[in-house]
C-alpha cells in the first residue's frame, strides 16, 4: 500500500510498518566547524530513536538533549532540563504526555497543558517539572497520554559538570555546549575535561 511507510527506531524490536498521520522531519544537515581545541558539529532535524505507536495514537515527539549537572553558579534544583523535540509539521499539546527519570524510572512528571510547535524544540527545567536527573547512572524516558513509550535516552554513567546529554550522529554522547530549545551543537570535550 503506497499510504504505508516504514519506521526505523534505534532498536530494531520497534521497528514495524505503520500507516503515518504525520509529516517526516527533514533530513539532518549537519555543519562542521573546528578549532584547535575542539571539534564542533551543528546537527539540525530529528535527534532519532522515536517511533509512531501502532495503533497511530500518539505523536512521535523526541527527547533530543538532558543538562543532569549544571555548572555553577547554576543547580541542578532548577537548571536541569529535558529537551524535547518534535518531528512532526503540526503543533502537538503536551498535556497528559510523562516523562521518567533515573535506570529504573524513579521520578516521574506528567507534563501540564503547553504546546510544542512544528520542528521546534522546548527545554523543560526542573524548576519547573521538579523532575529530578541523576548525576551518576541515569537516562530519561517519554511516554505518550496512552502509555506508549514514544523515546528514551541512551544511559549514561556520569555526568560532567555543564555538559549535556545530547543525540549525535546516531549516538548519545556528551557535548561542552549545551543547547536549550535550540538545535544540538556537538563539541567534543577535552581529553583533560573527561574524568
Amino acid at each position: 500500500d503506497q499510504n504505508q511507510n516504514y519506521v526505523v527506531s534505534t532498536n530494531n524490536a520497534n521497528d514495524y510498518m505503520v500507516n503515518l498521520l504525520v509529516d517526516a522531519a527533514p533530513p539532518p544537515a549537519t555543519e562542521t566547524s573546528g578549532s584547535s581545541n575542539a571539534e564542533q558539529t551543528t546537527t539540525e532535524g530529528a535527534p532519532g530513536g522515536a517511533t509512531v505507536s501502532p495503533d497511530n495514537t500518539s505523536i512521535p515527539l523526541e527527547i533530543s538533549e538532558l543538562l543532569p549537572n549544571p555548572a555553577a553558579p547554576a543547580n541542578d534544583a532548577t537548571d536541569e532540563y529535558v529537551e524535547l523535540y518534535n518531528p512532526t509539521s503540526q503543533a502537538v499539546n503536551l498535556s497528559g504526555y510523562r516523562l521518567t527519570a533515573g535506570l529504573n524510572d524513579t521520578y516521574k512528571h506528567t507534563l501540564a497543558d503547553t504546546s510544542i510547535g512544528a520542528h521546534k524544540y522546548l527545554a523543560l527545567y526542573s524548576r519547573d517539572s521538579k523532575l529530578t536527573l541523576s548525576n551518576t547512572s541515569g537516562r530519561v524516558r517519554l511516554f505518550a497520554p496512552n502509555n506508549d513509550l514514544l523515546d528514551e535516552t541512551g544511559a549514561y554513567e556520569k555526568a560532567p559538570d555543564g555538559q549535556a546529554w545530547i543525540y549525535n550522529n546516531d549516538q548519545w554522547t556528551w557535548t561542552t555546549t549545551p543547547t536549550p530549545n535550540a538545535a544540538n551543537i556537538f563539541t567534543k570535550p577535552l581529553a583533560a575535561q573527561v574524568k
